[in-house]
């Protein structure tokens, strides 16, 4: 039986590639000459003996940045549709994500109000049931001492009953109670007043001084001391607290 063959029925074709498949193949071609080449050369040229040979290497090397360059380009031009429709996604989203942020941003502050003067509320509530249960402790510990010096067994049993009460006090007025505003409907996420802990720049020298054996730190005043090196407007001097170094690289 013959077979019926589809000419469209290729890899990728439900699903094609966002980039010129033959273009990529054909610089991938390339690649792979100037890699062999490379390989080879340094092979038999390592290292180079002669002048004409480093005047060779440098025509390779060039052949290679041109190579390079051709790859870059045929990326850029590849890229640049999905680049301005990524652009345009964000330009039509964008505005009603600013929008709805603002909003949210203003009914948080309004609710952040609301909680702060709840809490508030609530704290002085629990200082008034702290203040009960320190009262009550301290009339159970007068009847304790009453019934203890009096014998009275009804003395003592009114001294029990005033204890017991003050430790149902103190307990209650050790628990804690979070303030939250819930939702109306059932269906939104609770908002609570959350503590975020962040620090405010009051000595930057003391800071260093605490973070100076992180890593980070000295990769980024690293990073500041050669940037400012290779700037024109270095003055020539050792940046302090570093030693400049030079090096040749060929380029």
């Amino acid at each position: 039986m013959d077979t019926l063959i589809n000419d469209r029925a290729v890899m990728g074709a439900n699903n094609p590639p966002p980039f010129d498949p033959d273009k990529l193949a054909e610089l991938a071609g390339s690649v792979d000459e100037w890699m062999c080449v490379s390989t080879d050369i340094r092979a038999k040229h390592n290292p180079i003996k002669s002048e004409e040979e480093a005047k060779l290497l440098t025509d390779h090397i060039g052949g290679l940045r041109g190579l390079s360059k051709k790859i870059d380009a045929a990326r850029v031009d590849a890229k640049k549709p999905h680049d301005e429709a990524a652009k345009a996604v964000q330009a039509a989203f964008a505005p009603l994500m600013e929008r709805i942020k603002r909003a949210t941003e203003a009914m948080l502050a309004l609710q952040s109000d609301w909680l702060a003067r709840e809490a508030e509320e609530e704290r002085k509530r629990k200082a008034e049931e702290q203040q009960r249960a320190d009262a009550a402790r301290a009339e159970a510990d007068r009847l304790a001492k009453e019934a203890a010096a009096s014998g009275n067994l009804d003395a003592e049993v009114e001294a029990e009953r005033m204890a017991q009460q003050a430790a149902d006090l103190e307990k209650q007025a050790a628990r804690e109670t979070k303030v939250n505003a819930g939702s109306a409907t059932g269906g939104g996420r609770t908002v609570a007043l959350v503590e975020v802990r962040e620090a405010e720049l009051v000595n930057i020298a003391q800071l260093f001084l605490h973070l100076r054996d992180h890593p980070k730190v000295s990769d980024l005043l690293l990073s500041l001391a050669n940037a400012e090196l290779r700037s024109k407007d270095w003055n020539g001097q050792d940046i302090p607290g570093t030693r400049t170094k030079t090096r040749q690289v060929a380029r």
